[in-house]
C-alpha cells in the first residue's frame, strides 16, 4: 500500500505545480501529512488538528506547528502598530 501511495504522490508532484517543491523533488508521505497539518491547524485551530492527526497529546500538535502561533502572532502585533 506504501509504495503505491507513493507512486501516486509522485505522479501528482510531476504533473501539479506546488509550492516549495524543486524540479525532481516529490511529495513524501510525512510530508503531505505535514502539510494537512497546517493546513488543519491554520484554518481549523489546534483542537481540529490534534483530533486529525490523531496526537494524544494536544502538546505534540502545539510543538509541530508552533511555527505558525508565532507568525501569527508577530502579524497581530505588526497590524496594531502600523496606524500608530
Amino acid at each position: 500500500m506504501t509504495s503505491g501511495v507513493r507512486t501516486l504522490l509522485k505522479r501528482f508532484s510531476d504533473t501539479t505545480e506546488i509550492p516549495d517543491l524543486e524540479d525532481g523533488d516529490y511529495l513524501t508521505l510525512h510530508g503531505t501529512r505535514r502539510g494537512v497539518g497546517e493546513t488543519l491547524f491554520r484554518e481549523r485551530g489546534a483542537a481540529t488538528a490534534q483530533r486529525m492527526l490523531r496526537h494524544a497529546d494536544p502538546k505534540t500538535t502545539s510543538q509541530m506547528y508552533s511555527h505558525i502561533e508565532a507568525s501569527e502572532l508577530s502579524e497581530d502585533v505588526s497590524e496594531v502598530f502600523e496606524n500608530e
